[in-house]
């Protein structure tokens, strides 16, 4: 009996089998097992595949691929570094055939701009776009739609703000070295990205002693936008003589100046009752001028910890 009963039972189970489809080709593949193995593959692989057809770029392009770092460097050379389904760490490199010319690697860089989450984008030393560059891709990648978290640029120029421009607003830092160019912060101001921001750190290393002024729209706006608490602004290599523009700037909103561990404090109201800004002097590897917004309720022994 028992014999009989394993027969049956394994004539059940092959017919059960002999009901599942079998696929032979890619095409044949329904999408649902398309996009299966799309997540499964690595970057290369996938940008390849999206070139084969109409049909797979609809469908690559639908599923957003997730990079830590991205680097553009020389106006020629994009690294990228990315986290596999286990979590293990990959780099893809790639370069123009011709130096300094990016045209090569405009769709590369467009799609990764604009079909996928970047957490670091950092430019590199690169050459200002060309007019037939910029043409090309601007169609590409339209103001606002590139999914970038941080954005580094060594150096300050028409490149790093063209590239802030395409950032979505969800940005959560922005770094930037000026190198001399103390007039960028007017161009900066008029970026949405730049303005939804949560952090910026800048320094000038080329020309230390900064005023304090060319900061002083921002924190302006900050005081009659409502600004959120932790918004931040980190400018090193700053004149800690020119605290007394920022004094003279906002005299009628100062609750508390003096004298803390860590440096000059100065504490001001905003337009918003629950909302203070705390800017602060602070000498360390160089002078850094700290301002960033912090809750109504914020203790004078919790200072130290919001200007480091």
């Amino acid at each position: 009996m028992n014999k009989v009963r394993d027969r049956l039972r394994k004539k059940l189970e092959q017919m059960k089998l002999d009901k599942i489809p079998k696929f032979e080709k890619w095409d044949e593949l329904p999408k649902e097992l398309k996009l299966e193995c799309v997540n499964k593959l690595d970057f290369k692989t996938r940008w390849f595949l999206r070139g084969t057809s109409r049909k797979e770029r609809s469908l690559i392009d639908s599923q957003r691929f997730d990079f830590e770092k991205i680097c553009l460097s020389n106006g020629s050379m994009i690294t990228a570094t990315y986290l596999d389904s286990d979590k293990k760490g990959h780099e893809f490199k790639t370069c123009s055939y011709e130096y300094q010319q990016l045209d090569h690697l405009l769709p590369l860089l467009a799609y990764m701009l604009r079909r996928c989450n970047i957490r670091e984008f950092r430019i590199n030393e690169t050459h200002p776009l060309n007019q037939e560059e910029l043409d090309k891709f601007n169609k590409l990648v339209p103001i606002g739609t590139a999914h970038i978290k941080n954005l580094f640029a060594d150096e300050y120029n028409e490149t790093a703000l063209y590239f802030l421009r395409k950032c979505w607003k969800q940005v959560d830092e922005v770094h930037i070295f000026a190198y001399g160019n103390q007039n960028y912060f007017k161009d900066l101001m008029t970026v949405p990205a730049f303005d939804h921001a949560l952090v910026f750190k800048t320094a000038d290393p080329a020309s230390p002693g900064v005023h304090v002024r060319h900061f002083l729209p921002m924190i302006e706006n900050w005081i009659v936008n409502n600004a959120p608490v932790g918004k931040k602004l980190v400018a090193e290599d700053i004149n800690p003589k020119t605290k007394n523009s920022f004094l003279l700037k906002f005299k009628n909103r100062v609750i508390y100046q003096g004298n803390i561990d860590v440096g000059y404090v100065i504490r001001l109201s905003t337009n918003h009752p629950y909302k203070h800004i705390l800017a602060g002097f602070v000498q360390l590897h160089n002078d850094v001028f700290y301002c960033t917004v912090v809750d109504s309720e914020t203790e004078l022994s919790d200072y130290d910890s919001y200007l480091c």
